[in-house]
């Protein structure tokens, strides 16, 4: 215990030591928010949060890109399970999530190549990635998941998405229908 405060307090000096270079007449009140920010930063690269799938797949996710989830930011605990979410379906919202955490400084239009092929996927894919990101509480790739179904209903015909409607709704009703019975 003793090492890890004689350790903590050379950090401290170390990090106070490069602050005390920034000059005091222009931003006196700067070091110690660049010395706070410092200490954060580094707490946030070493967090990793587990994420369990239903069918008992664990995928590690970086806080970095965890923060785009308020279920995982809200979250007590490290290791967090996502139920009715299959590791297919988990592997490609933490992809999402790794891609985004990473690209914050890349360019929009490479981000927006890489979204546009991340949702070009099969409509059942699709829900099920929405039921994910929804779940986790990822408002942006729900945005982008949503706006992709809408630009799929723009793109058919009232009776095809009526068809869509209802074939939805039968199976939805089948697998409430199962559970009941303890399926």
């Amino acid at each position: 215990m003793l090492r890890l405060l004689q350790a903590r307090d050379a950090h401290h000096t170390s990090a106070h030591a490069h602050a005390s270079n920034i000059p005091n007449s222009r931003f006196p009140s700067l070091k110690p928010f660049l010395f706070t920010y410092f200490l954060y930063f580094n707490n946030i690269l070493s967090r990793v949060f587990k994420l369990r799938s239903s069918d008992n797949e664990t995928f590690q996710v970086e806080e970095v890109a965890a923060l785009h989830s308020k279920t995982i930011k809200s979250s007590s605990s490290t290791e967090i399970t996502v139920p009715n979410v299959k590791a297919e379906i988990l592997g490609k919202v933490v992809d999402w999530c790794n891609k985004h955490a990473v690209s914050e400084g890349t360019k929009d239009q490479l981000i927006k190549e890489w979204d546009a092929e991340f949702l070009s996927v099969d409509q059942d894919v699709l829900f099920k990635l929405i039921t994910a990101a929804d779940y986790l509480q990822i408002k942006e790739l729900v945005d982008q998941l949503t706006q992709r179904v809408a630009d799929m209903i723009k793109a058919k015909t009232f009776r095809t998405v009526e068809m869509t409607r209802r074939a939805s709704n039968v199976e939805r009703e089948v697998q409430e229908d199962l559970k009941s019975l303890g399926f």
